[in-house]
């Protein structure tokens, strides 16, 4: 499926007026020629990300400047769960994201409704633990098949990029890369 992009006039692929016209897309924020467009454009972040609550949850984030950015993402980061009882004493190298510098440890339980997923992050590492429970929040009750569908580009659609260091964001990536594997291979046993 091809669409008119706004700005350019040219036709390509949705996923590229995303890129254009995207209300994270510092080039264009602000820019009264995509109003027209964001109910469109919240669609088609629906239609690439189908957890309805990441995706709002990433738009939130997205829609801050980037001080208040940080400022949610340690919001997050005081909210997440501690890690359940039965999966303490787990933390073995086969559950850790070897991206993430801090011991960040995933892990995932069958249910009667799919897979459910944990996570263990240190209070030490404030914007990777805050990552981890957007998506944590954002994926609640989601099924495999959505979890395994992740989008990279969440991390960028979030805004993440313009905050956070190369490093830091190889370790997000990591934490994704974890999780759908996880997830995956849990469903699977």
């Amino acid at each position: 499926m091809w669409l008119a992009c706004p700005l350019s006039k040219a036709l390509c692929p949705p996923h590229e007026i995303l890129i254009a016209v995207s209300p994270a897309n510092r080039l264009v924020r602000g820019d009264s020629r995509i109003a027209p467009f964001r109910h469109l454009i919240r669609a088609l972040n629906v239609l690439l990300m189908p957890i309805h609550k990441l995706t709002e949850l990433v738009e939130e984030l997205a829609d801050c400047d980037p001080k208040e950015r940080i400022e949610l993402l340690l919001d997050y980061a005081r909210s997440l769960p501690a890690l359940p009882e039965r999966f303490a004493g787990l933390q073995g190298p086969e559950s850790r994201v070897e991206e993430c510098q801090s011991p960040i440890f995933l892990f995932a339980e069958k249910t009667p409704e799919g897979v459910q997923w944990f996570a263990d992050v240190p209070l030490e590492a404030p914007t990777v633990r805050g990552f981890v429970t957007l998506l944590w929040e954002g994926t609640q009750g989601a099924s495999v098949d959505d979890l395994a569908a992740l989008s990279y580009d969440l991390i960028s659609q979030a805004g993440l990029k313009e905050i956070l260091g190369m490093q830091r964001m190889n370790g997000l990536a990591g934490v994704l890369r974890r999780l759908k594997k996880i997830v995956v291979e849990t469903a699977a046993s």
